[in-house]
């Protein structure tokens, strides 16, 4: 899935990295507990966990804002439906 250079850039910001370091640190912790790893998968497994946390970080912050039927005109349809 591409990147908008925004988001980009926010995962990239000093600040960012700083307060999430954790989420950067946590494969290579554990590492040791999964020797049939190899460095190559927990490279993988390491940017892919920080994407997973930022998205949903994103998407809780997407909530929290509230969505707008502009935003998200299914999401509409779709709660009307469960009522």
């Amino acid at each position: 899935m591409p990147l908008s250079a925004g988001f980009k850039e926010q995962l990239s910001s000093e600040v960012e990295l700083q307060a999430y370091l954790f989420y950067l640190e946590l494969p290579p912790l554990l590492a040791p507990l999964f020797p049939r790893v190899s460095p190559h998968q927990l490279d993988a497994l390491t940017v892919n966990n920080y994407l997973y946390f930022r998205f949903v970080l994103a998407s809780e912050n997407q909530r929290d804002a509230g969505p707008s039927a502009e935003q998200w005109p299914w999401l509409k349809v779709w709660y009307k439906s469960r009522i």
